[in-house]
């Protein structure tokens, strides 16, 4: 693999080229352009066959092409390039860019040299007359340029971290859909038992039909089972099933808590753990499944943190904030509350709970914070409360 071919392969992976205007940058931009005192300022990124610039002052273009750019020069040395007068230059006297707009006559562009020492664009300033720089203006552009890198490697590292979180998001899904079949199981064979049942004292009536009440009842619980067993798979399969993209509907807030205290009945009833749920008749715009799952990861929460408990209770309150516009929802407990050291890093990724009894499981709210701030809300802990509380906060529309 020759350096050019190592050079492209380091620029695209910023992820940066053909991205949307950046307002951290373009206040980088317009420092070069008023440090060094001239109308034009770029962030270039020198491309196979082009120069796109992410960032720009005092230029309407997107790009120009790679064969006249100043900026290909620019990345060929380390230090910074500079053009005093084009017109007296042999290798831009011609260029396109300097005999018509924008009319280059001065250039000074310092390279972006990415961690790995790949010149992968450039900082540039442009004037439309002859220009000499200082070396105080010369020191900002270098220094600005290791600005401009250090930016785009933690645009890169978000980009992983987002992946990655997406891969945990989806990998705590399975461990919720695997905590959920550990009692469907038991969801199903009871009704099956039941079906098998009544189906046999069906086959020894109907030998005598004139029993018909009795077999009108049988086939009742029957479609009541049936019912139970579509229901239970439904609820399990719209859970599992949660789209990249999923849209944003509007729903009722009670609707959601019914799908997911469905799911939940048999193991909270096991434990002895009773959930009661006030939310009254609250619409909500939002991505269904995704909320969902927030929410069941909360109960999960609570459940672990305080199935050893004597009292056992789970509460969840609704209620409109109207002054912001907002419906709040309280996840409340029987748990005496969180050990204050350790409040703050609770909703982090990958803390360690396991050693710490009656305690709510990191990983699991971590996901939920997740979840709840991509739909514009926020999951706050409230330690004023004498039980354990967490507090979604969610916009209305």
């Amino acid at each position: 693999m020759n350096l050019e071919t190592k050079r492209l392969e380091e620029l695209r992976s910023y992820l940066m080229l053909d991205t949307p205007k950046d307002i951290d940058l373009d206040e980088i931009t317009k420092i070069a352009s008023l440090v060094c005192e001239t109308p034009i300022a770029l962030i270039s990124l020198v491309d196979e066959n082009r120069q796109w610039f992410k960032s720009k002052i005092g230029l309407d273009a997107e790009e120009t092409p790679r064969n006249i750019s100043f900026c290909t020069y620019a990345i060929e040395q380390d230090k910074i390039f500079l053009v005093e007068n084009a017109k007296n230059d042999n290798r831009f006297k011609d260029n396109p860019l300097v005999i018509n707009d924008p009319n280059i006559r001065f250039y000074a562009g310092q390279p972006l040299k990415s961690k790995n020492g790949y010149n992968i664009g450039t900082i540039c300033v442009i004037d439309i007359k002859e220009k000499k720089l200082n070396e105080f203006q010369i020191e900002i552009l270098r220094n600005l340029s290791k600005q401009v890198i250090n930016y785009f490697e933690l645009y890169k590292k978000n980009i992983e971290l987002e992946k990655t979180q997406k891969v945990l998001i989806k990998s705590e899904r399975l461990n919720s859909i695997s905590t959920l079949a550990s009692g469907l199981a038991h969801e199903i064979n009871n009704p099956m038992t039941i079906i098998n049942a009544k189906l046999y004292n069906i086959n020894k009536k109907i030998e005598n039909i004139s029993d018909n009440n009795d077999l009108m009842n049988d086939l009742v619980v029957i479609k009541k089972s049936m019912d139970r067993i579509i229901k239970v798979i439904s609820s399990l399969r719209t859970f599992a099933e949660c789209p990249e993209n999923e849209p944003i509907v509007e729903i009722k807030l009670i609707d959601i808590f019914k799908s997911i205290s469905f799911m939940l009945e048999k193991k909270l009833e096991d434990a002895n753990i009773n959930l009661t749920i006030d939310v009254s008749d609250i619409n909500l715009n939002c991505r269904i499944i995704n909320l969902s799952h927030a929410f069941f990861n909360l109960i999960i929460n609570s459940y672990e943190s305080i199935l050893n408990l004597n009292e056992k209770w789970i509460r969840i309150e609704a209620c409109i904030d109207k002054i912001n516009n907002k419906v709040n929802i309280n996840f409340i407990d029987s748990g005496k509350g969180i050990d204050p050291n350790i409040i703050e890093k609770i909703m982090e990724p990958f803390i360690s709970t396991k050693e710490i009894c009656n305690m709510p499981k990191g990983f699991g709210l971590s996901v939920s914070k997740g979840i709840i701030e991509a739909q514009n809300g926020s999951l706050i802990y409230n330690n004023s409360s004498k039980n354990t509380n967490f507090l979604v906060l969610l916009p209305l529309k």
